[in-house]
């Protein structure tokens, strides 16, 4: 985690298969937090405004730092991801496992960033 950002959140809205991206949170003068944030919508831009619009109310912004695909199933305690973001570019990897060790304590997480893009 190279720039000295605090490990943030999870958020994941849906089960089974969906885009993801990893998002700078700031607000103010305070620490940049990182958040892992999947929504089941069409584009990994689309996640990004809809998080945008969220955080605007606390006086928070964010900064997109790449995305991908995620796959969640809540039953087996399992989440794996892949893939890249073709607006947003990849995921730093130990980001995205970082975060997801953080939040998800005992989960069985295959993280990998690959060069597919899904449209």
């Amino acid at each position: 985690m190279g720039d000295q950002i605090k490990l943030g959140e999870c958020l994941i809205e849906h089960e089974g298969d969906e885009k993801y991206i990893m998002v700078k949170v700031t607000q103010g003068e305070g620490a940049p937090i990182l958040h892992l944030v999947s929504m089941p919508l069409a584009y990994h831009s689309d996640i990004a405004k809809a998080y945008k619009r969220r955080l605007a109310g606390e006086g928070k912004k964010i900064e997109v730092r790449g995305g991908g695909i995620l796959t969640i199933d809540r039953s087996k305690k399992k989440i794996k991801t892949y893939g890249m973001s073709f607006g947003f570019g990849a995921p730093n990897i130990d980001d995205v496992r970082s975060v997801l060790e953080k939040n998800f304590w005992g989960w069985q997480l295959e993280v990998t960033v690959t060069s597919e893009i899904r449209g």
